[in-house]
């Protein structure tokens, strides 16, 4: 008999017959059920027979996609522990879906859709998940597929119940496009029969099951879902923990708890960059944090992969690093994972990974090596007010708290914290090491290079330069280290929070002599002027160099800037003295006598200035203005081209 011959008894096309005689399309219930009627066939056996086959097929593809994922043993969590999360945790049905989706956006093949709703929302009607990939994994099928799951202690029951109620919601044809998958964190002995007798009716285009023996395998091939998990079973981890982890630790530190809102208005600055950055294929370099504290720039992060325009595979992927030697043995993965590194020493490590995947750095804010991508700004007064308003805080409470803090996450968390660990830091008990740092604090940074800076600072400490860098050794030893080196530049992690911390140990002469300081550094003229207009650019060649630093100068502007805004709520109770005013007046006599060469000389700290006493600086500028010839004319002639 011919193809044709039977085709046409069949009630069929000729393509259609011939296609499933060449393998070129797999066997439906409908075209089973007219070979049975037409030349008497098995239906049933001719239905197992293509459920074989899709298993075999399977299962060459699922070894082809397996060879290409590794991921290092460095976390190890057993079937055993997984069963026993099921059974003692009355949470664990709202967390499995979460489990889920993370191993899925870990390990899965050109994903176009996923949605496994968990933690509250975890009980919506509908499938428990769904997936559309173009491409399949050993777990997740190519296509559509629905998903079902429960931590019932008879998980075949489960199974039965949800397949049934399947069966009457969706229709065949959808059925024939779409797998049926069902999950359990149970062992399940009998999963491989209940998968194999459920594809062999063929109500769907395939029917797998998995249990904890399954997801034990999943995990071993990814990291961050790995890591996940293991907090979940309380497993001790050191050096690594979830961006959800290190959220958590930081906001609930505070009483009440930080929310998002605190990083609102600085999120949404930043996260069209932050997209364009991940979207990248071959990213060009780390993303680089910078915040008042590394802690403050990690919870900065959590929010910025919060938002509703990043995709949450990106959330779902981000493991944050402490400790070097890990992310060191995890480098060689082929699993993704998107390192956050929040030490030195894990940051030595992206010298060659940032090329390989997305890697986000976390700086102090006052770091000098180069620009961030972003740095986390401090609230204005509307957007504090919401953000406390959103912890639940009292109105009445408001403008004590952003006086108290300065509008700054870091040490808004630290007044509110009922923690001392989080409210002080380890090292401010200690008045021999709180009164070393307080000349660092003041300073904000400085360059060991150079002569003149280190000469403020141990005019400031009241002893031999030395004896700076041996605090400065100590320091760095210590738990939550309050400076930093880079190189020959040393500086302070974050100059409000340690100004805050060191606050109490200050004196008035403390605050004297540095503003003393400050008009001694802050005064010294710039050598480029004496360089006629086209040689300025060659200033370095012929050394025409300030003898102090921009890192000091930069510094000692920053620190006018907070005494300012800090310096009356910190001092004037306890010590008497008008920091505001100090600062005003200091910033006067900068600014005298009011001309061209003094504004070209100070054209760098300018903005400082104007931040640090915006009263005087309007002063003279208005002063100015009312002149015959305002010197403000003088500056607005056209520059030379320089070298370009």
């Amino acid at each position: 008999m011919t193809v044709t011959e039977a085709a046409r008894r069949l009630g069929v096309g000729r393509p259609a017959l011939s296609n499933l005689l060449n393998g070129r399309a797999a066997l439906s219930q409908e075209m089973a059920l007219r070979l049975e009627g037409t030349f008497g066939a098995d239906r049933a056996k001719l239905l197992e027979l293509q459920a074989a086959s899709d298993r075999d097929r399977r299962s060459v593809e699922d070894r082809a996609v397996a060879v290409g994922t590794y991921a290092p043993s460095f976390l190890t969590i057993k079937a055993r522990q997984i069963v026993d999360w099921a059974a003692g945790n009355i949470r664990a049905r709202e967390h499995l879906p979460v489990l889920l989706r993370r191993l899925i956006h870990a390990t899965g093949r050109e994903l176009r859709h996923v949605d496994f709703p968990g933690y509250d929302n975890a009980q919506r009607h509908g499938w428990d998940g769904w997936i559309e990939a173009d491409a399949a994994t050993p777990w997740v099928p190519e296509g559509r597929s629905g998903w079902e799951f429960g931590v019932d202690q008879r998980p075949g029951a489960k199974a039965d119940r949800d397949y049934q109620a399947r069966l009457k919601t969706i229709s065949p044809a959808e059925r024939a496009e779409c797998a049926f998958v069902f999950v359990t964190p149970r062992n399940w002995e009998g999963k491989d029969r209940w998968a194999r007798g459920k594809e062999a009716a063929g109500d769907w285009k395939a029917v797998r099951a998995l249990d904890a023996s399954d997801l034990e395998q999943w995990l071993e091939t990814t990291i961050a879902p790995r890591i996940w998990l293991a907090e979940e079973l309380e497993i001790p981890t050191e050096g690594f923990e979830t961006l959800g982890r290190s959220w958590r630790l930081w906001a609930e530190a505070s009483n009440p708890p930080l929310t998002p809102a605190i990083f609102g208005p600085s999120v949404a600055a930043h996260v069209k960059d932050f997209k364009k950055w991940l979207e990248m294929a071959c990213p060009d370099r780390p993303f680089t944090v910078a915040a008042d504290s590394r802690d403050e720039a990690v919870a900065f992060v959590a929010c910025l992969l919060r938002h509703k325009d990043v995709p949450e595979r990106d959330r779902d992927r981000a493991v944050v690093f402490k400790a070097a030697s890990t992310l060191r043995t995890l480098a060689q993965s082929s699993s993704p994972f998107m390192p956050i590194v929040d030490s030195e020493e894990a940051e030595r490590e992206l010298a060659t990974l940032y090329r390989q995947r997305h890697c986000i750095v976390v700086r102090p804010r006052n770091a000098v090596d180069r620009e961030p991508d972003v740095a986390v700004e401090l609230l204005g007064h509307a957007a504090f007010e919401e953000a406390l308003a959103d912890m639940g805080i009292e109105r009445d409470r408001f403008d004590r708290l952003a006086s108290e803090s300065g509008r700054s996450p870091t040490v808004l968390r630290r007044r509110l914290s009922r923690v001392p660990a989080v409210g002080t830091p380890p090292w401010v008990g200690d008045r021999e090491v709180a009164r070393s740092l307080i000349p660092m604090v003041l300073v904000g940074a400085w360059h060991t290079g150079s002569k003149a800076d280190c000469e403020v600072l141990a005019a400031l400490a009241g002893h031999d330069y030395e004896e700076v860098e041996k605090s400065v050794a100590d320091l760095r030893q210590r738990n939550d280290c309050p400076v930093w080196c880079v190189g020959q530049y040393r500086g302070v992690v974050s100059k409000i929070d340690a100004l805050f911390a060191v606050s109490p140990w200050m004196t008035d002469r403390d605050v004297t002599d540095f503003v003393d300081f400050a008009e001694y550094v802050l005064s010294e003229s710039d050598p480029v002027l004496e360089l006629p207009e086209d040689e300025r650019w060659l200033a370095d060649i012929y050394g025409k160099v300030r003898e102090h630093s921009s890192a000091l100068r930069n510094g000692i502007c920053e620190t006018l800037v907070m005494l300012s805004v800090h310096g009356n709520a910190l001092f004037q109770s306890r010590l008497g003295v008008d920091v505001r005013a100090y600062v005003a007046a200091l910033v006067k006599r900068l600014l005298t006598p009011f001309t061209s060469d003094k504004l070209r000389s100070h054209e760098g700290d300018i903005p400082g200035y104007a931040e640090a006493a915006p009263e005087e600086f309007l002063s003279r500028l208005e002063e100015d203005l009312r002149q015959p010839q305002p010197v403000l004319h003088e500056l607005l002639k056209p520059v030379g081209p320089g070298l370009f």
